[in-house]
């Protein structure tokens, strides 16, 4: 999956560990936590996919029943170059993109085009019980986001923030410590390596 989907030519590190984070993370609340016989996971920056699928991935191996409901500007449907290996076979849709991993991506994840400061307000759940912001990195961006979440979340409900690394995103970094205290969420904190970290964070 990483392969085909974070493997590309980029000035960075290439580091995909947030895979492993989603899928470890969604897998316990999964087990431990979920009392609903539907979850609703929300996700912003689908990009190619990876992360939405390590989430299907999790629903599958753990019984998992619900739907990820991820957001992304890119097309699900349209044949694009991705600036992956699977470019040297030609533009591919999203969806031919990850069909190696039909049967779970068919069976949980619902893709929605869209800016996410439009559709976001659109989207209107009971409640998210998880949610994986990898949106726009600015401190008003991430408020935002995490700001509607929270308002359908519930004690124990997570939400798992990609990139939480003071030096490259402050804004970032900043809008998550102060909305965990006054949202009121604790704050768990993972370093991937010392330029890449995740920031876990459930409601209290």
């Amino acid at each position: 999956l990483a392969l085909h989907t974070q493997i590309t030519l980029k000035e960075s590190a290439i580091n995909y560990q947030h895979g492993r984070v989603l899928y470890s993370v969604l897998s316990d609340y999964i087990k431990n936590v979920a009392t609903s016989s539907q979850l609703t996971i929300l996700e912003t920056g689908t990009a190619r996919g990876f992360s939405s699928t390590c989430m299907a991935k999790a629903m599958q191996d753990h019984n998992g029943v619900g739907k990820i409901f991820t957001f992304d500007l890119l097309p699900h449907e349209k044949p694009i170059y991705w600036k992956s290996v699977d470019d040297f076979e030609g533009k591919k849709t999203r969806r031919e993109l990850l069909s190696p991993w039909k049967e779970a991506v068919d069976n949980h994840v619902i893709f929605v085009e869209g800016d996410t400061r439009i559709r976001l307000t659109e989207f209107c759940p009971g409640r998210v019980h998880f949610a994986f912001l990898d949106g726009g990195h600015t401190f008003e961006h991430v408020s935002r986001e995490f700001k509607l979440v929270a308002r359908y979340q519930k004690s124990r409900d997570i939400v798992v923030f990609d990139d939480y690394s003071p030096n490259q995103f402050p804004g970032l970094v900043s809008s998550v410590d102060q909305l965990c205290v006054e949202l009121g969420y604790d704050l768990q904190v993972v370093q991937a390596n010392d330029k890449r970290g995740y920031a876990i964070t459930r409601k209290i």
